[in-house]
């Protein structure tokens, strides 16, 4: 890697870090409230909602179910990669992981049945809570730390030329 490179991407890292960060913290305080709201409410006996902390703890085993929207957890594991490749300086990695976390999440909308026991009892989804909407926007934070970064390394490689 050339000297000019090398200087080039600790510029990169320097000048988009506190920004990049301001999104991260968000993303983090997002998801840590979302955790507290309700995800979503099913229709059966009443409205039942499910909290934000029970679909992460008790999420992975929906995904056996054979119901298409149980899979939506699968967004967690992927804004936790996005969280991990933050010190990245190109944010390529971050905006990855956050854009497929924010299409397989935001994909929870167009379903409208959910399986919510283990035997594999299928509700139909009444509402989305706040939880979810907290959840949406955590991971949308995720993706602008991403896309910051990115922008931030073509201006400069645009300055260099």
């Amino acid at each position: 890697m050339s000297k000019s490179v090398s200087a080039l991407l600790v510029l990169v890292f320097r000048s988009s870090l506190r920004s990049r960060s301001c999104f991260l913290v968000l993303s983090m305080i997002l998801f840590a409230v979302s955790l507290t709201q309700n995800g979503f409410s099913v229709e059966h006996s009443g409205a039942d909602a499910w909290p934000g902390w029970g679909l992460v703890v008790f999420g992975p085993l929906g995904l056996f179910s054979g119901e298409p929207a149980n899979l939506v957890w699968m967004a967690n594991p992927l804004l936790l990669l996005a969280w991990l490749t933050f010190i990245e300086p190109t944010g390529i990695f971050t905006f990855c992981f956050g854009l497929v976390a924010l299409i397989v999440a935001g994909s929870f909308l167009f379903f409208s049945k959910i399986a919510v026991a283990e035997s594999g009892l299928s509700s139909v989804i009444a509402s989305h809570g706040l939880g979810y909407w907290l959840w949406l926007g955590s991971i949308c934070c995720s993706v602008a730390s991403g896309m910051k970064s990115m922008f931030a390394m073509t201006c400069l490689i645009e300055r260099e030329r």
